[in-house]
């Protein structure tokens, strides 16, 4: 157990110290950056889930005393699969950033403890002209939200995206970040 919370503390740390580079990075050009914003879609929050059937051992134990996963019954077996708990919120909204850009706004945030990775994928569709892309990636953190900005080159149209991915929290637990949706006009 001792050496399981080391490596945790250690991953963590090296996560914190990449994520301080990227940030500043980031701050940096930021900083040169003026985002005028054209049109901002409606946010869409949906509830995260329990990925039950991806949890084992005391994990899956801690779940199941939180009532987050089924539990066998003497009765009979209930089945490992995912289940609506009590696991936070995820969000995705498209703002229209002219030039044929759309700024993708996501986030999540935690009911049962800190989150300590995100991977997300963010597919989006433009239905003027046919163009479908995406943004993804995986991000290292310890807090009980989490939220990313990224652009995408969709050209000028009706661009709709959605999120899939998941959450894992300091304890193990998997969530899913349950597929948000989005929608907005792009202009050139």
């Amino acid at each position: 157990m001792y050496k399981q919370i080391r490596a945790l503390l250690i991953l963590i740390i090296v996560a914190l110290l990449f994520s301080s580079v990227s940030v500043a990075k980031a701050g940096a050009l930021e900083s040169n950056l003026k985002v005028y914003p054209q049109q901002t879609s409606t946010t869409i929050s949906v509830p995260m889930t329990v990925e039950c059937d991806k949890l084992s051992g005391k994990v899956l134990a801690e779940a199941r005393k939180r009532n987050l996963c089924p539990s066998s019954s003497a009765g009979g077996v209930t089945p490992e699969n995912i289940v609506v708990g009590n696991c936070g919120t995820a969000y995705l909204f498209a703002s229209n950033m002219g030039g044929g850009i759309a700024q993708f706004n996501m986030g999540a945030a935690s009911t049962q403890g800190a989150i300590v990775a995100v991977s997300y994928n963010t597919n989006w569709v433009n239905w003027n002209n046919n163009h479908t892309g995406s943004v993804s990636g995986t991000d290292y953190l310890f807090s009980t939200t989490w939220a990313r900005t990224r652009l995408a080159s969709t050209g000028a149209g009706y661009v709709t995206a959605t999120m899939s991915g998941q959450a894992t929290l300091y304890w193990g637990l998997i969530c899913s970040l349950n597929y948000p949706s989005t929608s907005v006009d792009i202009t050139n």
